[in-house]
């Protein structure tokens, strides 16, 4: 009996999850084939039983089609232990398929707009249920409504817009929706259950009146609008027509009673409903005026103004009219007419002219109301006055003084009293120009000259004068202007020159005045005045020329000039100032010293410039050094020639030492074996700038460099 002791090797399929196939409720599994390897290759067989989602059994190979969820796969490995005897290796796989496709809705309905039918505030609606599959069995379809709930096709739908959502869902819990809304527009405008259109009142004394306008009531298909912005879902705004403000201020309620001006009116009534619509109607009110002003009249004096005229409106009589309305405007008319014939109608003003001046008319006056209502007439005066002084006016004059002993010159006010005089065109409203009268006087206090006459200017008062005229019309009204009169004095004077001479100061200057080169200068005006150029000079007016041209100006008053020239001589007789300080000299290598003004000279100054230094005697020799110090003169002269001179010492040294030469000498010893060698053949040869006296000579008798004995 042959027994086979070694198993197969048995691998089970991995469990498997993916999904359903597209458009499919299952999906086709290809990995389900066990392996399995034997060293007896034909004594096993495999065999698996599926349970769950899908069922069935079968041998080897387990692929195929699996239904969504689930699927249970037991596999059995059956194979030959020993003949009639058999052993089992088993195993397990899991197949998952998943469904994870939506349901499909098609057809899903577009958002529907429909109006409210008319009266009430709904409509109904109805529409085509959408077109709704799945994949798989078990499809479940639910319609539902919002914010009004129970909704569906065919309801009655109120105004506003509903949301409408059909949600479809499967056995696996996928879902879709579809969703339109419904919107039912209110497009039905409110109602007035009372309407009138004009309305006509008086008001009372005080030109307006209290008028009752409430009671206006609307209504709607579904609700005014009386819980937000709109009391009673009323409104009103007022339209003046005959200008101004509204007297009641527009308001979201529908009461505009209140106090009316006399006036012309629109009120516009709007109801509104709660989804916007609206509905207006107008009431034309008229406030009318029918009571007349009371004019109240008073006279007046009237002056003309600069160009002869007065106008006079109407308003300047009024002396307190009234008038329950107000007072639009006032009229005039004279009465009886005017003299000068002007028309009669009344009118807004009269024109009055100076041929008018002290003359007093009759006029009827009267007021007349916004609202066209006028009163009886009332009659006042008017007088007219020319009260309004000429129009002065002054030019600025030049004139010149008259050449003589007292030169003056007259001026005039105007050109009829002389010339030159000081108007410029001055005029008058009514006064005709050559019927003006004017006097003149200087500045502006005083008296003024008699008409015609003059005021007189001198030598005084050449220069700017202030003016003043006075003119006078024919009814005595004065006015006056000033200007500037310059007088001039043209006449020039006559200079006279001298000569003189001058001499600097010890500071080297000298200043000259102008009344010392004038010679007799004069003028016809006194008080002229003297200049000098140049009019100062120092040490460099010296040279080369002393001599030097100044001119002489006159200047009079009136800045009028004349010249003349004069020679002005520049000397210095100041001599300089001399100091000295003694000396040493010494004596160069020629025996021979000079003395130069430097050494002597301690500092000496003059007022202008020392020019020259000379010491005396400044040559000095070896002969001086025994007799010195020897006395010197140092004298110090300036550009002008003057001179000064002082004393000092001058001691002569000799600082140079002699300058020793050694000659070798051959000499024959005598008879006595002694030769005589003096110190001056040996040094004979030796120099000194001023010359030797004596000579001194060392002998080494040893020849050890150290003198044993001297010799003169």
């Amino acid at each position: 009996n042959i027994v086979d002791f070694v198993p197969p090797v048995a691998t089970f399929p991995a469990n498997v999850t993916q999904p359903a196939d597209n458009n499919a409720c299952s999906s086709q599994v290809d990995s389900l084939t066990a392996l399995v390897s034997d060293n007896c290759m034909s004594s096993y067989t495999v065999n698996w039983t599926r349970i769950g989602a899908t069922t069935g059994s079968g041998t080897n190979s387990a692929n195929g089609i699996y239904n969504v969820d689930t699927t249970t796969i037991n596999w059995q490995v059956i194979y030959l232990v020993s003949a009639g005897n058999n052993d089992t290796i088993t195993g397990t796989t899991t197949v998952i398929i998943q469904d994870t496709q939506n349901p499909t809705i098609q057809n899903c309905p577009s958002n529907i707009t429909v109006s409210n039918f008319t009266g009430v505030c709904e409509q109904a609606v109805t529409w085509t249920p959408p077109t709704i599959s799945d994949n798989c069995p078990g499809l479940t379809v639910t319609q539902t409504s919002s914010p009004t709930m129970g909704l569906g096709p065919s309801s009655d739908f109120p105004v506003g817009t509903t949301t409408i959502l059909y949600t479809a869902t499967d056995a696996s819990g996928n879902t879709s929706t579809c969703s339109f809304t419904v919107t039912v527009n209110d497009t039905e405008d409110p109602t007035f259950t009372n309407q009138i259109t004009s309305l006509i009142v008086s008001p009372s004394p005080n030109c307006e009146q209290f008028v009752d306008l409430s009671g206006t009531v609307a209504e709607d298909n579904c609700d005014l609008d009386s819980m937000g912005t709109y009391v009673g879902g009323l409104s009103f705004s007022i339209t003046t027509n005959s200008g101004g403000p509204p007297p009641v201020t527009a308001a979201n309620h529908g009461d505009p009673s209140g106090i009316y001006p006399v006036g012309d009116y629109d009120i516009t009534f709007t109801a509104h409903d709660i989804h916007g619509n609206t509905a207006s109607y107008t009431i034309n009110l008229v406030v009318e005026d029918q009571q007349n002003p009371v004019a109240v009249c008073q006279s007046l004096t009237v002056g003309l103004d600069s160009t002869g005229m007065a106008v006079v409106h109407a308003a300047d009589f009024d002396n307190g009219s009234t008038d329950n309305c107000g007072i639009d405007h006032f009229e005039i008319r004279y009465e009886p007419p005017h003299p000068h014939g002007s028309s009669n109608a009344y009118r807004d003003t009269l024109k009055l002219l100076c041929a008018d001046v002290n003359q007093t008319y009759m006029v009827r006056f009267r007021a007349v109301d916004a609202n066209g209502n006028t009163n009886n007439d009332n009659t006042c005066t008017v007088t007219i006055v020319d009260d309004l002084p000429p129009v002065a006016i002054c030019q600025d004059i030049t004139v010149d003084l008259a050449t003589g002993a007292s030169p003056s010159v007259d001026v005039y006010a105007d050109a009829m009293s002389g010339s030159p005089y000081v108007d410029h065109s001055s005029y008058d409203n009514c006064t005709d120009p050559g019927s003006l009268k004017f006097r003149i006087r200087k500045d502006t206090t005083g008296s003024f000259m008699p008409a015609g006459d003059p005021v007189t200017f001198d030598c005084s008062e050449v220069g700017p004068n202030l003016v003043q005229i006075r003119v006078k019309d024919n009814e005595g009204n004065l006015n006056f202007c000033q200007s500037i009169v310059t007088v001039r004095d043209t006449t020039p004077p006559v200079a006279m020159c001298k000569d003189i001479t001058v001499e600097l100061n010890s500071f080297g200057l000298v200043s000259i005045d102008p009344i010392d080169v004038d010679d007799g200068s004069t003028d016809d005006c006194p008080d002229f005045v003297l200049s000098l150029s140049p009019s100062s000079f120092n040490c460099n007016d010296l040279l080369p020329n002393p001599s030097h041209t100044v001119t002489l100006t006159v200047k009079d008053v009136g800045g009028n000039t004349a010249t003349c020239t004069a020679t002005v001589k520049v000397e210095d007789k100041i001599a300089p100032t001399e100091s000295c300080q003694n000396f040493t000299a010494e004596l160069d290598a020629t025996g021979n010293v000079t003395v130069v003004p430097d050494n002597i000279d301690n500092g000496s100054s003059d007022n202008c410039s020392v020019t020259t230094r000379i010491v005396s005697p400044n040559m000095f020799t070896c002969a001086h050094v025994s007799t010195s110090p020897d006395t010197v003169i140092l004298t110090v002269g300036d550009q002008s020639g003057n001179t000064s001179t002082c004393k000092s010492s001058v001691k002569v040294v000799d600082n140079i030492a002699p300058v020793a030469i050694c000659t070798n000498v051959i000499v024959a010893v005598g008879s006595n074996g002694q030769v005589d060698v003096g110190p001056g053949t040996i040094g004979a040869l030796s120099t000194d700038n001023c010359g030797l006296f004596s000579f001194t000579l060392g002998v080494d008798t040893n020849r050890d460099n150290v003198v044993d004995s001297t010799l003169m």
